[in-house]
């Protein structure tokens, strides 16, 4: 037997959603909503039960590996918060998650359902669970990171842009121009530059491509952030040069702040000054 909308609208109610998003989502008015919370006692304290539990998993107690994360999801997680950690481990976004696991289809509500499920300790379990079991399925080390990281070093935008001067035909309003002379177009030369083939190129390096009014622009992945790592991993910088840099930084910072007390005093120099000129005043005697 399919439950009334009342029944269902309790479970949003007890997550958080507005009276007005509710009277939206089951087309009646916001009257209709508040009568339903004082006729049947709705009450946010309360914990909605009537969603069915995840019926693919096993009722036992709750096992748990050698790093204290639990092998599986508790029992009394329901259809939709199991979805709701999904989308949030995945997103990181609990307002994302709660719309698309369904929710909320309003994003104020879906903020305030997200923040409250984060609360439930069964929920908060799921998302460790699943992200220990994410970090499973990533294959990284630090050689990958540094392969990576010489990768952007060794990047040549020459490799993705092609650029130089071509000649083209100069034009009026009547079309390409002749040579009175020679009966030849005339052509100039104009600055050009070109996209490279994605299929021959490491775009993983690539940070942006973008299409403007000017045209198309590429960028590539920081440099000077990679030679920082390698830098700090591979320890290439003497202590000398740290000092030097140390004391370089502390110079540029009592510039600063001399530049900052000269201006401040510059400014106390050019404020008016007021001048009261009293006038004598004869007596008649």
């Amino acid at each position: 037997m399919a439950k009334k909308p009342y029944e269902l609208a309790l479970n949003d109610y007890i997550l958080g959603m507005s009276y007005k998003d509710i009277a939206a989502k089951y087309k009646v008015g916001i009257d209709t909503v508040k009568k339903w919370k004082t006729r049947y006692g709705w009450n946010r304290d309360n914990i909605p039960r009537q969603q069915k539990t995840v019926s693919t998993l096993s009722t036992k107690k709750t096992k748990v590996d050698k790093g204290g994360q639990p092998e599986e999801a508790d029992p009394e997680l329901t259809d939709i918060e199991q979805l709701f950690c999904y989308h949030y481990v995945r997103t990181h976004n609990a307002t994302q998650a709660a719309l698309k696991s369904g929710y909320s289809q309003h994003k104020p509500s879906a903020a305030v359902l997200g923040c409250r499920l984060l609360q439930r300790p069964r929920v908060k379990a799921e998302i460790d669970r699943l992200k220990a079991l994410f970090r499973q399925d990533i294959h990284l080390d630090i050689q990958d990171f540094l392969q990576f990281c010489m990768r952007i070093v060794g990047a040549d935008i020459g490799d993705y842009l092609k650029f130089g001067a071509v000649d083209r035909f100069v034009y009026d309003d009547d079309g390409p121009i002749k040579d009175p002379d020679t009966g030849e177009y005339l052509k100039e030369p104009v600055n050009c530059i070109s996209l490279g083939e994605s299929e021959q190129l490491d775009t993983s390096v690539i940070q942006e491509v973008k299409q403007g009014k000017d045209g198309i622009s590429i960028k590539l992945a920081d440099k000077k952030w990679a030679w920082e790592q390698l830098i700090k991993y591979f320890d290439w910088l003497p202590d000398k040069w740290r000092r030097r840099i140390d004391e370089d930084r502390l110079e540029l910072e009592r510039r600063r702040v001399a530049a900052a007390e000269k201006k401040a005093g510059d400014n106390d120099k050019e404020k008016p000054i007021n001048i009261t000129i009293k006038r004598k005043v004869k007596s008649d005697g």
